[in-house]
């Protein structure tokens, strides 16, 4: 389950929490306070968002890993289909190869 908690005070320039070294974190501050208005503290998935530009970034990030995620399955998917028509290939091969009239053992 996705989680977001936005603070009630837009007006704070720094998230109230360090970030997490365990997961997809928001953007590696810039030592400016402008590095760190714009980035948010916790992963994608628990992540405390203080304004909207860490909004729009986090919802960017999110975007980009649903789409990454999604492109995977695709790509597995397709190497599957793959393996079923290379195997379908042998099977029409072996068929030709002995002829119409002999038995296929396969």
């Amino acid at each position: 389950m996705l989680l977001l908690q936005v603070a009630e005070d837009a007006s704070t320039s720094a998230p109230s929490a360090p970030a997490s070294s365990t997961g997809v974190t928001g953007a590696a501050g810039a030592a400016g306070s402008a590095g760190r208005r714009d980035s948010y503290a916790g992963t994608l998935e628990d992540a405390v968002l203080q304004n909207t530009n860490q909004f729009y970034k986090w919802h960017t990030e999110l975007e980009s890993a649903c789409a990454s995620e999604t492109e995977q399955k695709y790509k597995q998917y397709a190497d599957l289909l793959n393996g079923h028509l290379m195997a379908c290939e042998g099977i029409q091969l072996k068929v030709r190869v002995r002829g119409a009239d002999e038995p296929v053992m396969l």
